[in-house]
């Protein structure tokens, strides 16, 4: 047995002995055990499982908050598995969920000029200045740039096949 598959035994043991209403009265431990059953299972090849596993955190998940990893995990898969195009919807679903506009175009001149502007400011600090700056403590737009991360990644995949 690898470590994952012997993770996955131990989380899918952990869930059996949950009490039939675990979503009410273990809500935050209910979310963990099912998110690193996904993990574990995706680990181990069985993307399904995994499927199972984001689907019931998702349904029962109270707010996005609560959900991001599992939505990030499930982005994750369906790329991985090259479902680019359900990837990215996913990825625009949650980010307006987010309350983040995704724009129906991209203006490359703009996005050329802010480019260069922060790679400008960027290029005037110090390694001093930049091991100083404070780190992102909000792990929403911690998420938040994640996800638009991998809606890139899809997008371009999308485009390329």
């Amino acid at each position: 047995f690898s470590d994952y598959e012997t993770a996955y035994s131990y989380l899918n043991n952990a869930l059996s002995f949950l009490p039939k209403n675990h979503w009410n009265s273990h809500y935050d431990f209910s979310l963990r055990l099912f998110f690193l059953r996904a993990k574990a299972a995706y680990s181990c090849g069985n993307i399904e499982e995994a499927y199972d596993s984001l689907k019931k955190i998702l349904e029962k998940g109270r707010c996005i908050e609560d959900t991001l990893d599992a939505h990030h995990l499930h982005v994750t898969i369906l790329h991985a598995c090259e479902e680019s195009d359900e990837a990215y919807i996913m990825c625009c679903e949650v980010l307006s969920q987010l309350n983040e506009t995704i724009p129906d175009s991209i203006d490359i001149p703009k996005m050329t000029a802010v480019v260069n502007e922060t790679g400008g400011m960027l290029a005037k600090m110090s390694d001093e200045d930049l091991l100083e700056m404070k780190e992102m403590d909000s792990t929403t737009l911690q998420f938040t740039l994640s996800f638009y991360t991998l809606l890139v990644s899809s997008s371009t995949y999308s485009f390329l096949r």
